[in-house]
């Protein structure tokens, strides 16, 4: 995950190839700049690489790791392991590594080496087999802060980003990774608070209400509901010229009424759903009872009208919108004959300001799952595929199929058994308002 202090990784022909030293920094040519290079706490490293370390150091590169002691390879074996030990000690100046972390200038750059560098170690991945390689987060984070260096992203946690700087602008893409909705503030290391909310989802753009936090930092206050994500942009000149929408801000959307009831549900009887059902409460395809249903694959039209409940009016100074709930995995929605678009993502909204009225609304919700499950229930059935790398009698001559599968591929990619895919139209379906 992105933290405070973003990082990736990078492989050592890459960094071979491509890396340079450019104002202290390491950087690519695809724009990517960092501050600091950390090594795989292992013993071995080629001559070819080390050179290249040695010259990325000397131009001013930071690099934190320990010095290797011989080369991986047999290639000029035992000579390339005297190599890789001489290198190294001249790079890093000693052979021998001490407890504490030491910091090393050479050239225009430095190291940070030691033992407790090394012990501070965190796992590859979850699995038992996993190797222990890199210095933790935590521990190189530490340092870039003893350094001054702000962190480049700050929040309470739940809020996860990605930044990228272009020569005007500066654009970072925040994301919620919690189900429910998050207020919060966040802290960007820029300079300036000329800034807009770009919404991915409904193409929006507003300013952002930033500030100027007492560490240098500009702060932002965000509301964003469950996984949904902007893009955060910060500029670096004026704003003279720029088209500025006056849209939105962060906004609260209270729950007006749930639409409750039946639902007439129509599916796909090519792929074996009944072409006509009512659910009399929303719920995943997978834990009906009706095998059509429960393992089809396809895409099922929602139908119903529903009314404003009594007391509650529409106000024109207000925004309403539609809210799915749970949706598995695409949904296009179309109210009183008005095609509204298709949601793909959370938050499962749609505005539906212009179109909502308060008696006689025709809500119509088309919903495509994967198609895994269809896949998963046709396992049920022979198998009348592709076999020892041969297509079957019944494709080639164009017969009637012998079995009663939907589906053809030429591999078994599940069986009976597999777990199933959450589908369907799970809700609940809502009309919330938006209140500033």
């Amino acid at each position: 995950d992105k933290k405070g202090y973003s990082f990736d990784g990078c492989s050592p022909s890459f960094l071979m190839k491509n890396a340079a030293i450019r104002d202290g920094l390491l950087t690519f040519p695809g724009g990517a700049s960092y501050r600091i290079l950390v090594l795989p706490e292992v013993e071995t490293m080629t001559p070819e690489l080390l050179d290249k370390l040695d010259e990325l150091i000397k131009a001013g590169a930071t690099v934190a790791g320990n010095p290797p002691v011989k080369s991986p390879s047999l290639v000029n074996f035992p000579a390339c392991d005297s190599l890789v030990s001489s290198s190294a000690g001249k790079i890093w100046g000693t052979d021998q590594i001490k407890e504490d972390e030491i910091i090393r200038y050479y050239g225009k750059g430095k190291l940070i080496y030691g033992r407790k560098l090394g012990e501070n170690i965190c796992l590859y991945s979850a699995d038992k087999d996993s190797l222990n390689l890199y210095p933790t987060y935590t521990t190189i984070a530490s340092y870039l802060t003893s350094e001054g260096l702000l962190p480049d992203f700050r929040s309470s946690g739940s809020i996860r980003y990605t930044h990228r700087a272009l020569d005007d602008r500066d654009i970072y893409f925040i994301s919620n990774r919690k189900e429910s909705q998050v207020a919060d503030t966040c802290y960007f290391r820029v300079k300036t608070d000329d800034a807009e909310i770009w919404d991915p989802l409904t193409s929006e753009i507003w300013p952002a209400d930033c500030f100027r936090a007492d560490d240098g930092t500009t702060a932002l206050p965000v509301k964003l509901e469950g996984y949904q994500s902007y893009f955060v942009i910060f500029y670096k000149r004026s704003a003279h010229g720029r088209n500025r929408m006056q849209t939105k801000r962060f906004d609260d959307k209270r729950m007006m009424f749930t639409i409750e009831g039946e639902w007439n549900v129509s599916f796909d009887t090519t792929m074996g759903g009944p072409s006509n059902i009512v659910f009399s409460q929303l719920t995943d395809w997978t834990k009906r009872t009706e095998v059509g249903i429960k393992y089809f694959s396809g895409t099922a039209v929602y139908t119903r009208k529903f009314d404003f409940p009594h007391g509650i009016r529409l106000n024109k100074k207000s925004e309403y919108f539609l809210d799915l709930g749970t949706l598995k995995n695409l949904g296009r929605v179309s109210l009183n004959g008005r095609d509204m678009g298709v949601v793909w993502t959370a938050p499962w909204q749609i505005n539906v300001t212009e179109v909502l009225r308060e008696r006689d609304n025709e809500l119509k919700i088309s919903v495509a799952n994967l198609w895994i499950n269809r896949l998963i229930g046709d396992e049920f059935q022979p198998w009348d595929g592709v076999t020892d790398g041969k297509w079957p009698d019944w494709l080639i001559r164009g017969t009637n199929r012998p079995t009663k599968r939907f589906t053809f591929t030429t591999h078994r990619y599940y069986r009976h058994n597999d777990s199933l895919s959450e589908s369907g139209l799970e809700g609940p379906v809502t009309i919330k308002i938006s209140q500033e």
